[in-house]
């Protein structure tokens, strides 16, 4: 099992901080804790090893636990869909939906 970051939801991702994220252990998680999470419970997310590597390549050098791990990071919506124009993804789908952000979570989880 390991964390996709769309397992997550797009406010949680934006409110992690460093202290919530454990890249040294056995296991390499991250927290999500109750305060940030919408049904208010902790959760620990396991992590793939490509998305450990990523995130020691970003993790600050002095200590700052307090810190957003994704502050100035994470697209908007107007990013997004230029993403996806650029990738020739087109957002609508021939059903009554479309591409978006949470897709992503409803996917995976489902």
């Amino acid at each position: 099992m390991w964390l996709h970051l769309d397992s997550a939801r797009r406010g949680e991702i934006k409110k992690l901080r460093w202290a919530d994220v454990d890249l040294d252990g056995t296991t390499q998680k991250i927290i999500v804790p109750a305060d940030i999470s919408k049904n208010h419970y902790e959760d620990a997310l396991p992590l793939h090893p490509d998305l450990v590597v990523a995130l020691k390549e970003i993790k600050p050098t002095l200590r700052e636990p307090e810190r957003l791990i994704f502050k100035g990071m994470f697209p908007g919506y107007i990013q997004f869909y230029a993403d996806l124009k650029a990738a020739g993804i087109d957002w609508e789908d021939q059903g009554d939906d479309r591409l978006d952000f949470h897709s992503f979570r409803v996917t995976y989880c489902t």
